[in-house]
């Protein structure tokens, strides 16, 4: 007898609620869950499958069918669809969850069972001071669907509890929506009461996007000083450098300890950094000095799950230091001491002109460095520019390899990489493509998934071809799910540009294209981090109607929908001025807590670090940190410990600073700063949420 022999009988026994096809037409997904190592063996398991972001079955299974660790279930579907299934699982243990996780399968065979594909049970993370609840629970399971079959010892349990139509179960039918702990999960992380509980509907093409969420959620587990229930609150800004020209800091904060590297560059100081002791709440008496040669750019900070750092960089100067042109590393193993001198990772051509350059490391020490790079320095259109990728591990790098190489027809450049790595060190990097034909000028948004030893290939990502892509970022987590997000003007009059994303997994490969998730007056300025469960935060900036610009936050769980809300309502930044805002967000891995940061206009000539974290689904108060009047706040950036403590970092400036163009710079000086020349032009400042 066929292991799943039974299926069909098994399936032809369960109700259906709604249309559907016939049952002669009901074939299977089979779904084997079982259990990660160290989770607590579960009463039951509610599993939730999802088509195009849409709920289209649930049930709550026993866990006494599992034979051998394995619970074997066949997921009943109409035969008439292709569409990939996500089929999303909590288990149970008295109520309470004590796992959760995530299976894809990337498309359906029509007319035949499809799978089995495997679904790993991971720990829920408990958070201190909630009573034990994990912060990631959804409402327990229910008393109502369970698994149909003969007893513990059937070939497989099966469940047909929702049509593909979309029909609410009736009451009783699985967990409820929502959670009073609001963690990923099924609910898409929304807690149950606030604005955006029930998530916004998915669109059915790109241009019915779903609408921004009336309000932000309410309730405010800060208080008005940003401090939480454990007492933490930001510190008093200290100032680590400066005056100089232009340093943009870089943070990287060790996961474990929270202490936190700051790594930046002036023409003063050079590469230079400062450590941050989160034991004693201390900063380096000095900035250390990593590299005083050249011209660097482009400043990266990361840091493994041992405190061991790397700080990456190129050197850019064809004029007065040639021999130097690559890109450069420097390694500690304790955020103080730095190989010196730094370590060249790729020696660029004798005019080769640099970019952008990332770096991503993961827990184990394993990482990506990213750059983008010209050939002959001209900077012209027929001037090829290509994306460059590094793979490390410690303090060892391998050889560069091309992700994707520019051509010279015209005004194809390959620009603006983005990089993020797994656990096991398989990255993916996310870059703009100039569109080859400079009739048209429309850029487009590339991806690639990279892994040691293999040649990367890379994959348009978006086939709305309107107008330009902008902004794209990319995040991962440890497990190798994925996402990429940029943004897509919809008119050449810069009036309207939205916002799109895709998901990815090292085991399936790329999600199919789907439509835009938010349809913005203009997005800019895009951030994005991705949990240990997969659910994605998104920052970024848009206008409201009366045309000032706001700090806006969107959020999705796998397989469930896209949630967008607003995250302040009293912005003063000016029309067409999104940099203004400057979002980041980081998500802290035990407790699932987003912190979101931006540069806030708090009036007309004062701009300030503003924070807010999103704690069990729901947003605390706004946080103001270090104002300073008459001075403007720029390269805002923060990294997050697994336990919510963090680090930021950010410029001030007397006036809207332009690199390109100091002499514009003419805001008669405010505060102590000096006058508005290219050298000691700005300060540089950190603080601590501890």
């Amino acid at each position: 007898m066929s292991k799943y022999s039974t299926l069909v009988f098994v399936g032809l026994g369960l109700l259906v609620l709604g249309p559907a096809c016939s049952k002669s037409d009901t074939y299977y997904l089979l779904v084997d869950v079982s259990l990660e190592t160290g989770v607590h063996t579960p009463d039951s398991v509610t599993l939730v499958a999802t088509q195009k972001q849409v709920s289209i079955k649930q049930a709550t299974l026993s866990w006494s069918l599992a034979k051998a660790g394995v619970l074997e279930v066949g997921l009943a579907l109409p035969s008439d669809t292709t569409d990939p299934v996500v089929v999303t699982g909590n288990a149970y243990f008295g109520g309470q969850s004590v796992g959760q996780g995530t299976a894809t399968q990337p498309t359906l065979t029509k007319s035949q069972n499809n799978g089995p594909i495997s679904l790993v049970i991971k720990a829920v993370p408990v958070t201190v001071g909630d009573g034990g609840v994990p912060d990631s629970a959804a409402d327990g399971p229910g008393s109502g669907e369970t698994a149909v079959g003969d007893g513990p010892g059937s070939e497989r349990a099966s469940m047909d509890v929702f049509a593909a139509d979309g029909v609410d179960a009736p009451s009783g039918d699985g967990p409820a929506t929502g959670g009073s702990d609001g963690g990923p999960g099924p609910d898409a992380g929304i807690d149950a009461g606030t604005d955006d509980s029930g998530g916004d509907a998915p669109a059915a093409d790109k241009d019915t996007p779903p609408v921004l969420d009336a309000a932000v959620d309410g309730g405010a587990p800060l208080d008005a000083s940003g401090a939480d229930g454990a007492g933490r609150q930001w510190s008093t800004p200290l100032q680590v450098q400066g005056p100089s020209d232009y340093p943009t800091p870089s943070v990287a904060v060790s996961p474990a300890t929270g202490d936190a590297v700051v790594a930046w560059y002036d023409s003063v100081g050079g590469v230079q950094t400062v450590h941050y002791a989160a034991a004693n709440d201390t900063w380096s008496a000095s900035p250390a000095t990593l590299e005083s040669r050249g011209t660097p750019l482009s400043v990266q900070a990361a840091v493994d799950g041992t405190g061991h750092y790397v700080v990456a960089w190129a050197q850019n100067d064809l004029v007065t230091s040639p021999s130097l042109l690559g890109v450069w590393a420097s390694y500690s193993a304790d955020g103080l001491t730095w190989s010196n001198p730094p370590v060249l990772l790729a020696a660029g051509p004798s005019n080769a002109d640099y970019g952008d350059v990332r770096v991503a490391v993961n827990r184990a020490g394993q990482g990506w460095v990213v750059w983008d790079q010209t050939i002959t320095g001209s900077m012209s259109s027929s001037d090829p520019e290509t994306i460059y990728a590094v793979f490390f591990s410690g303090t060892t790098a391998k050889t560069p390899v091309i992700v994707k190489a520019g051509t010279t027809n015209g005004s194809a450049r390959e620009r603006l990489p983005r990089v993020a790595v797994d656990g096991q060190g398989h990255g993916l990097a996310v870059w703009t493509e100039a569109d080859p034909n400079p009739a048209v000028g429309y850029d487009s948004t590339w991806g690639a998934a990279l892994a040691d030893g293999t040649t990367p290939s890379p994959l348009l990502l978006e086939s709305y071809d309107a107008d330009v892509t902008f902004g794209a970022d990319v995040a991962m987590n440890a497990n190798g799910q994925g996402v990429a997000i940029w943004a897509e003007r919809r008119s050449s009059s810069y009036i309207t540009a939205d916002v799109f994303a895709r998901r990815y997994s090292v085991s399936q490969g790329w999600d199919p294209e789907p439509p835009r998730l938010y349809a913005a007056n203009f997005a800019g300025d895009l951030a994005v981090d991705e949990d240990r469960y997969g659910t994605v935060s998104i920052g970024f900036s848009e206008p409201r109607a009366s045309g000032d610009y706001q700090a806006t936050f969107s959020t999705q769980a796998v397989g469930g929908a896209w949630s967008t809300a607003n995250i302040e309502s009293d912005d003063l930044a000016p029309a067409y001025t999104t940099t203004d805002i400057e979002p980041q967000v980081r998500t802290a891995f035990t407790t699932g807590d987003v912190l979101m940061a931006w540069r806030k206009r708090v009036d007309g000539s004062t701009f300030a670090p503003h924070f807010r974290w999103r704690r069990n689904g729901t947003w605390g108060v706004e946080s103001e940190v270090g104002r300073i009047d008459n001075l403007y706040t720029s390269d805002l950036h923060i990294g997050v410990a697994d336990d919510g403590r963090a680090v930021a970092a950010w410029t001030y400036y007397h006036c809207s600073y332009d690199s390109l163009h100091p002499d514009e710079c003419s805001d008669a000086p405010l505060s102590s700063l000096p006058a508005s020349t290219k050298a000691a032009i700005a300060t540089l400042f950190v603080s601590a949420y501890k």
